[in-house]
């Protein structure tokens, strides 16, 4: 039938969905998988999350107060605060109604060292542990290797503790909308199962942002659009929290503009979408249950490989990550400089003035490949 409707015009040509991501799946679909993903079920909708990243206490306090009195519902503070200053950024915040998180003291990366300098990490440590996915991706890898190496880490972290109580993590979206919120639901689905075979009982909290080396200066409202997809992606995707970061953090010094644009996107989704009052709108779509399905299937196969090399951290330490993310990250680059992977502003459709694209600081993770940065990157490629 399907055929017969497109009139002579070629089925894999038209109806078979091959995204940067190495995904393929035919979009027209009529069945669930045999498999049925089964994410667990979300009760109460997602919460907007301010990022405050000043370095002052006094300055970030009074940032992340305007924030909530302006519609946040949650507070990211992205800089370790010690002593009295903690007690300083968090003054006159009702953490009963709006949950605080403080990089490095509630909420600690554990595998940073590890990718820094190869130290194993210290799976005991208190507080909440953080698993970030923006390592993966912000190097240029993919939502498949994004899931598999937070659930390599969770199954690592939750064999290694035998009291874990609660563990953050955190996931990265581009504008791929359809990947991305699949994604999310995959993790969630195979982290349950991976919890139930161990029959441990963690409490894992979901953060949900976006992917900031697409974020382009060159027609750079363009990014409200990237960003818009990134939430909506992280809200149906089942995040427990959505956390939107400025754009325009790169290269702009005065923030207010793009902060509130962006907690507006959240506020907009909420209020005039009503997208909080459906908590799982997708399950059942078919399309999205067999993209959903068969990124848990590839994210599982790498899982596996990575367990028999002997784990996370040994994996990490034997140079085989950075190899395989490396590998995709040169991918993703050959398509872009190919015309066949758009970036708006850069590699086509540009504006009349063309800025020079900021280059991205450098990293200093010695198991990681450096950090991408696709629109300095492609502008360099274009020009030469």
């Amino acid at each position: 039938m399907a055929e017969k409707e497109l009139k002579g015009k070629e089925f894999n040509d038209f109806l078979v969905w091959n995204n940067i991501d190495g995904i393929t799946l035919q979009s027209w679909q009529d069945t669930l998988p045999n498999t049925l993903p089964q994410p667990p079920l979300r009760t109460t909708p997602w919460k907007i999350l301010e990022c405050i990243t000043e370095t002052d206490a006094q300055s970030a306090n009074k940032d992340a107060l305007n924030a909530l009195m302006q519609g946040a519902e949650a507070i990211w503070f992205d800089k370790g605060y010690l002593g009295a200053a903690k007690e300083v950024v968090t003054k006159g915040i009702d953490q009963s109604i709006a949950p605080v998180f403080v990089r490095g003291e509630n909420a600690v990366d554990i595998y940073a060292n590890l990718f820094r300098s190869g130290e194993s990490p210290n799976t005991e440590t208190e507080g909440a542990l953080l698993l970030d996915g923006r390592h993966i991706r912000e190097r240029g890898g993919s939502p498949v290797q994004e899931v598999a190496v937070l659930l390599a880490q969770f199954i690592e972290v939750a064999q290694n503790n035998d009291h874990l109580e609660q563990v953050i993590i955190r996931t990265c979206n581009g504008s791929s909308f359809l990947t991305e919120l699949s994604k999310l639901r995959a993790l969630r689905w195979l982290l349950d199962s991976a919890m139930k075979h161990m029959e441990k009982s963690i409490q894992v909290t979901f953060i949900s942002t976006n992917l900031s080396m697409i974020n382009a200066r060159n027609d750079e409202h363009t990014n409200i659009l990237r960003c818009t997809t990134a939430g909506l992606a992280g809200a149906i995707g089942g995040a427990d929290f959505v956390m939107i970061n400025a754009w325009d953090s790169s290269w702009n010094a005065d923030l207010n503009f793009s902060r509130r644009i962006t907690r507006n996107i959240q506020l907009l989704l909420k209020e005039e979408g009503r997208f909080d009052k459906n908590l799982n709108p997708v399950d059942g779509a078919y399309f999205i249950e067999h993209l959903t399905e068969q990124i848990a299937r590839q994210a599982w196969k790498q899982v596996q490989s990575i367990e028999g090399a002997g784990g996370f951290t040994t994996y990490t330490t034997s140079g085989a990550l950075y190899q395989e993310i490396e590998t995709k990250r040169n991918e993703l680059l050959t398509l872009f400089t190919k015309d066949k992977a758009v970036l708006l502003g850069i590699n086509r459709f540009q504006p009349d003035t063309v800025e020079s694209e900021v280059s991205t600081e450098k990293s200093q993770y010695k198991y990681l490949p450096p950090l991408l940065n696709l629109p300095f990157e492609l502008q360099n490629a274009v020009n030469v």
